[in-house]
């Protein structure tokens, strides 16, 4: 019952991580990586269902439909005697009631698993529904040249709920940049950066990656971009499959990784649904790493709060690391961290109050706090 319900939560877990188009679908091999995985689970499933199944209608089925009235007809007809004339006590009555229930308990247990199975069915369906869906098969290649800058905003506008998150705003952000975005809590700047990698579409206007061919609303942005958040997806499987998500694997690489990071005591163990078997701090430890991966292969990379909630000395480390990986690279980092922006940025976007996003250069020894009122 416990592994029924561990692979039906990992199979929704992946299922929400693949709807909601993030990186596993971000490289060539990210598809064909979540369907075996999502297939091997199918196998375990199945090969486990058919055999509750058969185990069910043979033994408990019987039990249920000829030996519960018989049960029934044995408690009412002679203990309910027994204890009219005294010659049971009600606490035995009770006993053996109770006994009783468990035994119901325990056929009902098995209506659970079949509960369990059909949801995890279901969410297979619906996700060999979405790798086969028109929505992924029509996004166009990216045009790698020429490189003309990062992003180009054209009189981009969007409201959300009667809520206006951009007005009506142009900015172009230069190639080899490492942009710190700013701003107030609850402004939207998430959603700015569900807008940049087409995960959100503006009312009007136009966003443009790498050159005036790339239509953000019409290719998938991320097979271009390494990710780095406080929120890593961590799966049911092994640190590496967790680190590599099925990009071509290389054995000095993932050994490097594991001796950066110290990764020797999560190697041999499943890192768990969500990542239930490891820590916090880990689950940050496995998203750098994948990071770092992906960014030896992409020119460009999103940080999203990825060194929040961290004590000053690993901070430290992670700083250090990622600064060497993003040389040469373009990106955008989201903080309100200051030892963050002077560490890895060199210009700042500030999202205003007012709705639009203003560039501004990094000053030196200003503070990240200076560019905006908190």
């Amino acid at each position: 019952m416990d592994f029924m319900e561990k692979t039906s939560v990992s199979v929704a877990i992946i299922y929400d991580f693949i709807h909601g188009n993030k990186s596993v679908i971000a490289s060539e091999y990210g598809l064909i990586f979540a369907h075996n995985i999502i297939e091997n689970i199918l196998k375990k499933v199945r090969y486990i269902e058919f055999r509750l199944q058969f185990f069910f209608d043979l033994i408990f089925s019987t039990l249920n439909n000829f030996i519960q009235p018989c049960v029934n007809i044995f408690i009412i007809a002679i203990l309910g005697k027994n204890v009219v004339l005294s010659n049971m006590s009600l606490g035995t009555f009770v006993l053996i009631i109770t006994f009783y229930n468990i035994f119901q308990l325990g056929l009902n247990t098995f209506q659970n698993i079949a509960d369990i199975l059909f949801h995890t069915n279901g969410a297979i369906d619906n996700i060999n529904d979405f790798l086969h869906s028109k929505a992924l098969q029509e996004l166009q290649n990216i045009k790698q040249t020429p490189i003309e800058y990062f992003y180009k905003m054209d009189s981009v506008s969007l409201t959300l709920n009667e809520i206006v998150i951009l007005r009506n705003t142009s900015l172009t952000l230069k190639y080899g940049g490492h942009y710190a975005l700013v701003g107030l809590s609850g402004l939207g700047k998430s959603t700015l950066v569900k807008l940049l990698i087409s995960f959100q579409k503006s009312d009007t206007g136009v966003i443009h990656f790498m050159n005036d061919f790339n239509d953000v609303s019409k290719i998938s942005v991320l097979k271009n971009i390494a990710w780095f958040s406080q929120d890593t997806d961590i799966f049911n499987l092994s640190l590496k499959d967790n680190i590599f998500l099925g990009d071509e694997y290389n054995e000095q690489e993932y050994i490097e990784l594991k001796e950066l990071l110290h990764f020797a005591p999560l190697e041999c163990r499943n890192l768990g649904s969500s990542g239930c078997n490891i820590s916090g701090g880990q689950k940050q430890l496995v998203g750098l790493a994948r990071f770092l991966h992906q960014i030896k292969k992409k020119d460009y990379y999103f940080i999203d709060e990825g060194f929040i909630s961290l004590d000053e000395y690993t901070k430290q480390y992670f700083l250090e690391i990622t600064q060497n990986a993003i040389k040469g690279k373009t990106g955008i980092c989201i903080t309100h961290d200051n030892s963050v922006f002077q560490a890895l940025c060199n210009s700042v976007l500030v999202y205003n109050k007012c709705t639009t996003i203003s560039l501004h250069n990094k000053i030196p020894n200003m503070e990240l706090k200076q560019y905006y009122r908190e």
